[in-house]
């Protein structure tokens, strides 16, 4: 399908809107309330693992996929995040690290805010990065 100049101009409207309301902590969460509700619904979690095995079936969305995380993984911000998921996710954590939190420091994070909470962890590292600056 040929895009318009018109189409292009609503699209781009349409994307800001979203990244706007995206922003907003109260529309997040009723977001994700929804998305667990739906999720919930042993018929929703059918219908939505058929579309997506539908879609994996198809070469030209697989080919798209796969481009598009070679491209996300050759951003540094983007393999720092997917590795500080991955050990949250080998730890079984439920944790949310902040993103000021060096890569060099996630385990030190995750550690303490396992035992202690994340507020002893978050200080913790805190006293962490204030030394490993004080060296540099």
């Amino acid at each position: 399908m040929k895009r318009t100049p018109h189409s292009w101009a609503t699209r781009r409207k349409m994307s800001e809107a979203r990244k706007k309301a995206w922003a907003d902590p109260e529309v997040r969460a009723r977001m994700s309330e929804a998305s667990k509700k739906a999720l919930a619904d042993p018929e929703v979690r059918a219908r939505m693992s058929e579309a997506r095995k539908k879609a994996l079936a198809d070469p030209e969305v697989r080919a798209r996929m796969s481009e598009a995380s070679k491209k996300a993984l050759a951003d540094p911000e983007v393999r720092a995040r997917m590795s500080v998921n991955i050990k949250r996710a080998k730890r079984g954590c439920v944790v949310e690290v902040p993103k000021w939190v060096p890569s060099a420091l996630v385990d030190d994070y995750l550690d303490v805010a396992g035992s202690h909470g994340e507020e002893a962890a978050a200080s913790f590292v805190r006293q962490l990065k204030r030394e490993m600056e004080a060296r540099q």
